[in-house]
């Protein structure tokens, strides 16, 4: 994470040198594309005013700088990381692969203690936060998907081949893992992404066939799998426990106490929310005094974090801010960019993404490659269609 936070800052230092010392790059399109993230940090500036805990104020505070380095980054370099955004890409989907072989390594050598993990509900050792690397997995395999089916290898001596088997060995880690947000996660953005090329492409029969293995594939997995059968026989039975009563330690329930003390919350203080900072004390305050058991956790999903902290107009504002890039660019022309979208919006759902460092900086990395990426893929058509008419 220092790592992480030095780059940042030696990223911003050299973006603001660039910008000051050349004019025409303040003068470039499409800064909406970028600098609608700003407004995120500034949100949660705006949210001390009613927070009374400024020690947890400032530590939002800090955890946002992202939204101010990552933006401006991009903004300044942005012809750098539409030519290389591929390369990028394909670098995420490189490290994220290899992060996933001692993860396998022990659930292979360890299987009655994986199984016994999952069915408890607790979590195979993974490198990162098991639900942010899940998404991780998930980012990385639909990007190498879409690179494939794109024939969008930056490497010629890297054969498009090799992106399918990446795809498929990250789509099996997942169903390893048994996450159950990110395995969701897969089959969406598979889903869509077949669905995309199914009405574009004149080999119809061929990705129908790909949907209706897509489809087969979780029930096969449930077969094969022992760790993701165990996943959804625990899930069931997590469920049953909090329809009972009974859900305290246990954690599909601890997440539906959240969502409820998070909307009580929300009731309180419906126009501008508890305060970022003071949002993490109401928290625990409610899951005290309306379940009795002590639980230090925020709510898992990120549009209640913001609904809870900063109110309606807080999260009108984030969610302004989400819409922003997509209101300027197109669906049809940068499919990909919109895919990265819905797979972080529907994650939001049930995971607050972006409340620490290294959720906040995926997020803004994949979003921002995702938009470059796809701005590079229509002048390579573009250009294309140039060179045919003529």
């Amino acid at each position: 994470m220092l790592f992480m936070s030095m780059s940042i800052i030696g990223l911003s230092i050299l973006s603001i040198i660039a910008l000051l010392s050349d004019s025409e790059k303040r003068q470039q399109v499409n800064k909406e594309l970028f600098f609608g993230y700003f407004f995120l940090f500034f949100l949660v500036v705006f949210s001390g005013v009613n927070s009374s805990n400024s020690g947890e104020w400032m530590h939002q505070i800090q955890m946002k700088l992202a939204f101010l380095a990552l933006p401006l980054t991009f903004f300044t370099f942005q012809e750098h990381f539409k030519t290389y955004s591929v390369h990028y890409l394909s670098i995420f989907i490189g490290v994220t692969s290899l992060s996933l072989l001692p993860v396998i390594q022990f659930c292979i050598e360890n299987p009655q203690e994986t199984i016994k993990k999952i069915s408890k509900g607790q979590i195979v050792p993974t490198p990162i936060d098991h639900l942010k690397y899940s998404l991780s997995l998930c980012l990385a395999a639909v990007s190498a998907m879409f690179i494939y089916l794109k024939k969008a290898s930056p490497w010629k001596t890297i054969p498009k081949l090799c992106y399918l088997i990446i795809a498929l060995f990250l789509i099996f880690g997942l169903h390893l893992l048994a996450v159950r947000s990110g395995l969701v996660l897969v089959y969406l953005g598979l889903l869509l992404l077949l669905l995309n090329h199914l009405s574009t492409s004149s080999h119809k029969l061929r990705y129908k066939g790909y949907i209706l293995c897509l489809i087969a594939l979780p029930f096969v997995a449930y077969v094969s799998v022992p760790n993701f059968k165990k996943k959804i026989q625990y899930s069931l039975f997590d469920f049953n426990r909090y329809l009972n009563g009974n859900g305290k330690n246990y954690s599909d329930s601890e997440r539906l106490y959240g969502y409820s003390a998070a909307l009580d919350l929300i009731k309180e203080h419906p126009i501008l929310g508890t305060g970022i900072g003071d949002l993490r004390g109401e928290i625990i305050n409610k899951y005290k005094t309306k379940f009795d058991f002590e639980l230090d956790k925020y709510p898992h999903n990120q549009y209640l974090f913001y609904l809870a902290g900063t109110g309606i107009v807080g999260l009108l504002v984030f969610l302004c801010i989400l819409i922003l890039p997509m209101w300027y660019l197109s669906f049809k022309q940068h499919f990909y960019f919109f895919l990265i979208q819905i797979l972080f919006l529907t994650s939001f759902l049930v995971e607050n993404v972006i409340e620490r460092s290294y959720g906040a900086v995926l997020f803004l990395m994949i979003s921002l490659l995702a938009i470059q990426f796809s701005k590079l893929l229509e002048e390579r058509k573009a250009q294309l269609q140039s060179e045919t008419s003529h």
